[in-house]
């Protein structure tokens, strides 16, 4: 069995692909926990009211099945910290009843990642106009001038200018009469840098 994970580190969100069907079981452990930070549902969680056996248990679980790849899509940093979970993880996956030696772990970078700057820089010169607000307008003449320079490969810089062009746009269609622009802007942008992970 192939199991895809893709992770954006920029909006947290995260998608399964089961043997390429998108996991969408909105009744699921997983499913429920997947709408959480990378941080808040890869490791094992004990509470007098609450237990979570990490992320592998809990897929094995959810999958019924402890002989699956899979294949991590996203930034080789979370990659990293998956792996190393995983190993954490080995004595829980045992208790829950499942072989932590069939369960495989890969890692694919995105393509589409080496894409994000100039998608980004397209974006933010096209729409850099459409702010009327002359402090807004020099932010985004600002935030135009940063995405040029900035490393395409700088996940905290790409992240700093998510934050700064979501807050104009946010402003921005706070003071606007056509309020549905901003939102597909806004949904625009969120699409640009989901694609990039």
């Amino acid at each position: 069995m192939r199991i895809d994970f893709y992770y954006s580190p920029f909006s947290g969100k995260t998608s399964l692909k089961v043997d390429g069907t998108l996991f969408e079981n909105k009744h699921s452990r997983v499913f429920a926990y997947l709408s959480l930070p990378i941080d808040g549902w890869l490791n094992t969680t004990k509470t007098a009211y609450h237990a979570w056996n990490g992320f592998f248990a809990e897929l094995a679980d959810e999958v019924n099945e402890d002989d699956f790849e899979l294949v991590f899509h996203g930034k080789k940093e979370d990659y990293l910290l998956m792996e190393s979970a995983f190993k954490a993880q080995v004595q829980s996956i045992i208790e829950q009843g499942y072989s932590p030696e069939n369960m495989r772990l890969s890692y694919e970078p995105n393509t589409q990642r080496t894409q994000l700057k100039p998608r980004l820089v397209k974006f933010v010169e096209y729409h850099a106009r459409s702010c009327k607000d002359q402090d807004y307008m020099m932010r985004m003449k600002i935030i135009v001038r940063d995405v040029k320079m900035v490393d395409g490969d700088d996940f905290a810089a790409l992240r700093d200018i998510y934050d700064r062009l979501m807050n104009v746009f946010v402003y921005a269609k706070e003071q606007s009469i056509d309020k549905d622009y901003w939102d597909e802007l806004i949904e625009e942008l969120k699409s640009i840098y989901n694609k990039a992970v």
